[in-house]
C-alpha cells in the first residue's frame, strides 16, 4: 500500500493575499507621493489602518470571538507599529525620490532577507542551503537593481 503524504497548504491564499495587498499598497504610496508630503502620508496610512483594525478588533471582541492579549505581546506589538510607521515613511521617501520598478523589488528583497536571518536566529528556524542560496541571490539582487 503506498503511503499517502499530506501538505499543509493553509498558507498559500492568506500568502497570496498578503503579495497582492502590499503590492497594491506600494502602488498606491508611490501615487500618494505625488499628491502629499511624506509625514502627511504616513499620517493618513496609519490613520486608515488604525480605522480598519479597530473595526475588525470590535467584530472580534463582539462576536466572543477568542482573543489572544499577553502583556508581552502588547510591547512587542507597540514596537513593531513604531518601526512600522518608520518604514511607511522611510518608504515613501524612498519612492518619492526614486523608481518604483527598482525600488519595490529591492526593498522586498531586503524585507524577506531580514526575516528570514531573524526567523534563523530568534525562532531557532531551520538554514537549510536552499535558503541561503536565497538569501546570497537576494543580496546579488539588490546589489542589480542599484546598479
Amino acid at each position: 500500500m503506498e503511503e499517502i503524504i499530506t501538505v499543509d497548504m493553509n498558507w498559500i491564499i492568506p500568502t497570496v493575499l498578503a503579495m497582492v495587498l502590499f503590492g497594491s499598497w506600494g502602488v498606491l504610496v508611490k501615487y500618494a507621493t505625488g499628491k502629499l508630503d511624506t509625514v502627511s502620508l504616513s499620517f493618513f496610512n496609519t490613520l486608515s489602518s488604525l480605522v480598519v483594525i479597530a473595526v475588525i478588533f470590535a467584530y472580534f471582541w463582539f462576536s466572543k470571538s477568542t482573543i489572544q492579549i499577553t502583556q508581552e505581546g502588547i510591547y512587542i506589538s507597540i514596537i513593531a507599529g513604531v518601526i512600522a510607521v518608520l518604514a511607511v515613511l522611510t518608504e515613501a521617501t524612498a519612492y518619492q525620490e526614486g523608481n518604483l520598478s527598482t525600488l519595490a523589488p529591492m526593498i522586498a528583497v531586503g524585507v524577506a532577507s531580514i526575516t528570514v536571518i531573524g526567523g534563523i536566529l530568534l525562532f531557532k528556524e531551520t538554514m537549510t542551503p536552499r535558503i541561503a542560496a536565497g538569501i546570497i541571490l537576494a543580496i546579488v539582487a539588490i546589489y542589480l537593481l542599484s546598479s
